[in-house]
């Protein structure tokens, strides 16, 4: 396994952790590799979304994903007779289930307006979610050390991660926003 999201991750060490007011709105700026991930708890609104159950290798994702969004988006229009409600996104319902030449996922769209259903597709309500995301570039980031600083953030600054996630795509297609699904830690 990867390592990447495993129930027992360790953040890093206290001396080293960076220190922010999540609940207050301040961004909690980690720096590691010489790139900034700048961190934010988010609210995520109740949502319906309409998506594909995939796995692939992750060097298989960047050429594929097109025509999956593509496929979606037709089967939206034509088989559930409903509208795109969002950009295109990737849903991990356990992101635990992810190896290093696996990736378990599901693929698809928010909706609105549905009244159909279609064979081989999910329609999933969503409810309000705490998240805490931040937006990735390709060009400075890296996936595992993303999805890292976002657990490592959940586990430092009081939150419980629930092992959920979403990569909601940009237009344009230059960054993305990775949410880690949250809840509050309980006290004692």
């Amino acid at each position: 396994t990867s390592g990447l999201c495993e129930q027992r991750f360790e953040p890093v060490p206290v001396t080293r952790q960076a220190t922010a007011n999540l609940h207050a709105g301040e961004e909690l700026i980690v720096r590691e590799a010489g790139a900034d991930y700048a961190i934010r708890l988010r609210t995520r609104e109740p949502s319906v979304i309409f998506t594909r159950s995939l796995q692939m290798a992750p060097n298989r994702m960047q050429r594929n994903l097109t025509s999956h969004a593509t496929t979606i988006a037709r089967a939206i229009t034509t088989r559930l007779n409903a509208r795109r409600d969002g950009q295109f996104m990737l849903y991990f319902p356990d992101l635990r289930a992810n190896r290093e030449d696996r990736l378990v996922f599901e693929a698809g769209f928010p909706v609105s307006g549905a009244t159909g259903n279609a064979a081989g597709f999910h329609l999933r309500e969503i409810p309000e979610q705490q998240v805490l995301s931040l937006i990735y570039d390709p060009s400075i980031h890296t996936i595992e050390t993303a999805w890292r600083q976002l657990y490592s953030a959940a586990l430092t600054q009081g939150f419980v991660p629930s092992h959920q996630g979403y990569i909601i795509t940009h237009r344009g297609g230059g960054t993305s926003e990775y949410q880690l699904v949250v809840s509050e830690r309980q006290s004692p």
